[in-house]
């Protein structure tokens, strides 16, 4: 038994679940299966690693994600992976946003963190980007993460092709929240 106190502190919570099956008659048949939750203190749809690159050849392109807060949180910061490309081609200034909901897209801008330049990591590491002057507190409701580029160059955003979250991405490049047209996360 695993007692999670969110007063501790920590990262994550990990519950070890057991299953014990077995045979009333024959005692010596039975199996157990083991499986671990993990509770992590983020969000995402992915899985971690990028099989594509997402982005937009244009000035001022707005892509966004959906999330849902289930009970009133906090949000500090977000983590982006920026796939890593010829030369740092892709080493230009964006922007994130953070929206509420507007019947299931992109409403109003709550908080914006401007001037930013990839972290180009290793292979599928992800930068956090915390926010400096802020924590914004989240009310039972969906909200959206988005990045805005500052050029016309793609910026190249890791891209899962094995999670589909296609309903809950959106991009924006005149003033209207468009379905994102692939199928990944």
């Amino acid at each position: 038994e695993n007692v999670f106190d969110p007063q501790a502190g920590g990262e994550n919570a990990v519950f070890t679940v057991n299953h014990f099956i077995s045979y009333d008659e024959d005692p010596s048949i039975s199996d157990t299966i083991y499986s671990q939750q993990v509770f992590n203190n983020y969000i995402a749809y992915d899985d971690g690693t990028a099989e594509r690159s997402y982005g937009a050849s244009a000035d001022n392109t707005k892509m966004a994600v959906q999330f849902r807060a289930y009970q009133p949180d906090t949000l500090r910061g977000v983590q982006i992976y920026f796939n890593r490309v010829q030369a740092n081609y892709n080493d230009r200034y964006f922007h994130i946003g953070i929206w509420n909901d507007n019947n299931g897209k992109p409403g109003s801008l709550i908080y914006k963190q401007e001037n930013l330049r990839p972290y180009i990591p290793d292979l599928n590491d992800f930068h956090t980007y915390i926010f400096q002057d802020t924590i914004l507190r989240l009310s039972v409701n969906n909200f959206h993460v988005s990045v805005t580029q500052t050029t016309f160059d793609n910026l190249n955003i890791g891209f899962d092709r094995n999670n589909n979250s296609k309903s809950k991405t959106f991009y924006n490049t005149s003033g209207t929240w468009l379905p994102s047209p692939f199928d990944g996360s």
